[in-house]
């Protein structure tokens, strides 16, 4: 059997239609309202991060958590924890802070994540990957674990994009762009 519900699972429902207004409804799980006026927080397990080859792909993403798996496992046997970080997720990007101190450890808009999912076999894991700055080529793919939240992450960060890319539209729309599907968002005003 092939596995293929590895990406996330919004693309899945991308044509269904709301009955109001003919917009789209893609059965997200958070009020639009806590992406885009607030956040949604969840308290993860952080295996680490590593950098990758490539910007997207299951096949780069399962390498990344295999291996820090493995360094998990050795940090375990030494008597280390492995840490407890606060993901904030919002329109604005994603953020790793400090649960306890609410210290900052990283933060990227969403224009630069490439790629985002969930382990289909092995259910506590998911990642993502990010280009490390606008001028860098670099990415870096972090790996989190959570026992019974890693698949409503994804979610969460791909109900994220699909509002910051619709409000995007409406902006570049209200202000008389032209909006190509195609364009990069990388200068948009929405992600200064």
């Amino acid at each position: 059997m092939r596995n293929t519900g590895n990406l996330l699972k919004w693309t899945q429902n991308s044509n269904n239609k709301s009955a109001k207004g003919g917009g789209e409804n893609r059965n997200w799980i958070h009020p639009p309202e806590a992406l885009q006026k607030g956040h949604i927080a969840y308290i993860v397990k952080f295996l680490g991060n590593v950098d990758v080859d490539q910007p997207k792909g299951f096949k780069v993403v399962k390498e990344s958590i295999q291996k820090l798996k493995f360094n998990q496992q050795v940090r375990k046997a030494e008597g280390s924890k492995v840490p407890k970080v606060e993901l904030t997720i919002s329109v604005e990007g994603v953020a790793l802070q400090d649960p306890k101190t609410k210290v900052i450890m990283h933060q990227y808009p969403l224009h630069r994540i490439s790629y985002c999912a969930d382990d289909k076999v092995d259910k506590q894991f998911f990642s993502f990957i990010v280009k490390d700055s606008n001028e860098s080529e670099r990415h870096t793919c972090f790996v989190f674990m959570s026992d019974k939240l890693a698949e409503e992450i994804t979610l969460s960060i791909g109900q994220a994009f699909d509002l910051a890319y619709n409000l995007t539209r409406m902006f570049a729309f209200y202000n008389g762009n032209i909006f190509s599907p195609n364009r990069k968002f990388g200068h948009s005003p929405l992600y200064v």
